[in-house]
């Protein structure tokens, strides 16, 4: 069986990898001997680094294509022409299409909402083309919406109306997606990263070092790129930077120690707007506490889940970073800016600890406290939680299977 797997990356932002490790390695237990083909960001300071990774990881990769590279003049250029034959010719050579899009058929404030924006989509392609070569596309468990204009509904109801079983990451998304067809068929599942395992290398049992050294409490933090973009202030310092310093300087004044881990490393990008990276490293700066640690190096996605697993507390500005820390048994603070963190905190009966990440700050020292004192009681709360989830990736994957032979 071979699987053309589209919507992920390997590298950059380590949802990405978190995702497709996780998918790929059930796959292979349910599916022995599948083969994988994943198209990924081709662009010219991606492509390289999406091709290491994905040799490292003995897979075959493409680069991503869209609509565009089928009208002219984009397609007339050479170059264009043969990105587009050798992904048409993995495409062909699959037998089933699994789409995994970590937010689809978004509008505003997450997304523009406009027309070009979805027809020129990397997933209405994969719907389209599966259409036309007659391939079984199954969109994996993914956060869907906000439907908050006309291309956006419109979008989505061509795509998810020919899906058999529509699969959502969280109780928020599903009601959602059934307010949009309200006669499909709709699951909420745990999104699949909660069954990457950790792994350890020397670089990263220095930071648990670090973190573990003395009797401090020990909090791991990820700053976001989405949210440093959201907070630009032409008038002044950025607004998001500010609150998360807010944040530190609490939870420094209780002599917790803190790490940064950026869950976007891109080696070629160095602005904030697309990089945690940078933005931990300004953070950093401007806290100056030797209570202060960044994780510096592009370390791997199970990497970072053994940092984060390693710490007492997690302040979560990325998805997967929330996710790596709740299924670890970490209690995390989700600082949100989208619907699908309030999804994962709900799962894990963490919904009380979630805040809006452009507004949190000063007087949010209550729920700080609060999430400090009671520790040890959520991560015990978190760890049965945990159990019930797994039976949801089962779940989800005996659903797959029922699909995928339908």
């Amino acid at each position: 069986m071979k699987f053309f797997i589209t919507g992920l990356c390997l590298q950059g932002n380590k949802g990405g990898p978190a995702i497709a490790k996780s998918l790929m390695n059930r796959l292979r237990r349910e599916f022995p001997g599948c083969q994988f083909i994943l198209s990924v960001p081709g662009t010219v300071t991606e492509w390289p680094h999406e091709k290491q990774c994905a040799d490292e990881m003995g897979i075959k990769v493409v680069k991503n294509i869209s609509l565009k590279h089928f009208v002219p003049p984009y397609a007339l250029k050479l170059s264009r022409i043969k990105e587009s034959m050798v992904w048409l010719r993995s495409f062909i050579s699959c037998e089933t299409v699994i789409q995994m899009s970590a937010i689809s058929y978004i509008g505003p404030p997450s997304g523009t909402g406009k027309f070009f924006n979805q027809f020129s989509s990397n997933r209405f392609l994969d719907f389209l083309l599966s259409a036309i070569f007659r391939k079984k596309f199954i969109a994996w468990t993914q956060s869907y919406g906000p439907f908050s204009s006309f291309w956006v509904r419109f979008f989505a109801k061509l795509d998810l109306r020919f899906q058999g079983v529509i699969f959502c990451r969280g109780p928020e998304c599903k009601s959602e997606v059934q307010k949009l067809l309200p006669r499909k068929k709709i699951k909420a599942y745990p999104d699949v990263a909660i069954i990457l395992q950790p792994e350890t290398s020397p670089t990263t049992e220095e930071y648990i070092s670090w973190l573990s050294t003395g009797s401090a409490v020990s909090v791991t933090m990820s700053p976001s790129a989405v949210l440093f973009s959201r907070g630009q202030n032409p008038l002044g310092p950025n607004e998001y930077i500010e609150r998360l310093e807010q944040i530190a300087d609490w939870f420094i004044s209780k002599k917790c120690k803190l790490l940064l881990v950026p869950h976007t490393f891109r080696p070629s990008d160095r602005v904030p707007e697309r990089c945690d990276f940078q933005v931990s490293r300004i953070l950093a700066r401007n806290i100056s506490s030797k209570s202060v640690g960044v994780v510096s190096e592009n370390i791997e996605a199970g990497h970072l889940k053994k940092i984060i697993g390693s710490s007492d507390l997690h302040i979560a500005g990325r998805y997967h970073a929330h996710v790596a820390a709740l299924s670890q048994g970490v209690p995390s603070l989700a600082t949100s800016w989208h619907p699908k963190y309030r999804d994962l905190s709900r799962m894990y009966k963490m919904d009380r600890y979630i805040v809006d990440g452009l507004n949190v700050g000063s007087g949010d020292e209550r729920l700080f406290e609060e999430f400090l004192k009671n520790r040890k009681q959520l991560a015990s709360s978190i760890s049965k939680s945990h159990t019930k989830n797994l039976k949801k990736i089962d779940e989800n994957f005996e659903d797959f299977r029922v699909i995928l032979n339908g």
